[in-house]
C-alpha cells in the first residue's frame, strides 16, 4: 500500500482530532514552551504533546457520556423486557 502524500488526508474534515489540532494552533502557546528547559534526550514537540492530551481527554469523555447514556437505555430495555416475559 502506497502512503498518500499527506497522512492528514486519511482523517476526515470533520474530526474530532482536526477540531483539537485548530484549536491548539490558534493558542498562544509561549508559555507552554517556555516551560520546556530542553536539554537531555530529544523531546517531543510540547505543541504535539498537547494535542495528544487533549484529544485523549475528549475522547474519554465522549466514551463516558456515551457509556451513561447506553447505561440509561440498557436499564429502560432490561425493564421493559421485564414485563414481557414469554409464558
Amino acid at each position: 500500500m502506497l502512503l498518500p502524500p499527506d497522512v492528514s488526508d486519511l482523517i476526515p474534515e470533520n474530526a474530532m482530532a482536526r477540531l483539537v489540532d485548530a484549536i491548539v494552533e490558534r493558542m498562544d502557546r509561549r508559555l507552554l514552551e517556555s516551560l520546556y528547559p530542553g536539554g537531555g534526550a530529544p523531546a517531543h514537540d510540547p505543541s504535539m504533546m498537547l494535542k495528544v492530551v487533549l484529544f485523549c481527554y475528549v475522547q474519554l469523555k465522549a466514551a463516558q457520556c456515551s457509556a451513561k447514556n447506553r447505561k440509561s437505555t440498557d436499564a429502560v430495555f432490561s425493564v421493559s423486557a421485564s414485563r414481557h416475559t414469554s409464558t
